[in-house]
């Protein structure tokens, strides 16, 4: 079922708004909603690409199961060698790897997988 968009004033123009209420940040005059590149068709047709190689994650070198739940900590996520925020390209193949949502999340923003420490026992 869709909604019609709500209507409203802000910032003394009239806008549209898609979703969000009053005071949305979301909203922009003309109302247009930012939109999520991740939600595009390029984005999802890499991450098809990439997933259907069945490659281990990137990080810590096992084996992702296809069959899990998105939101488990063990699913498979499209992970960027060098970050978007660091100046990586979204769409760019080079640049797209599979890994672990754990890993993925642990690994953050950093250029570098972290090693691990070594042991104090010689």
């Amino acid at each position: 079922m869709r909604s019609r968009p709500l209507t409203g004033e802000w910032g003394g123009r009239r806008v549209t708004r898609d979703r969000g209420g009053p005071g949305d940040p979301a909203a922009t005059p003309g109302g247009t909603v930012a939109a999520n590149p991740r939600n595009g068709r390029p984005y999802r047709r890499l991450c098809a690409l990439v997933k259907a190689q069945r490659q281990p994650c990137w990080i810590c070198g096992h084996d992702i199961d296809p069959g899990l739940d998105a939101r488990h900590p063990m699913s498979w996520t499209l992970d960027h060698a060098v970050p978007l925020s660091r100046g990586g390209s979204l769409l760019d193949p080079a640049n797209a790897r599979s890994a672990h949502r754990r890993c993925n999340s642990a690994r953050g923003n950093r250029l570098t997988i972290r090693q691990p420490r070594a042991s104090r026992r010689w």
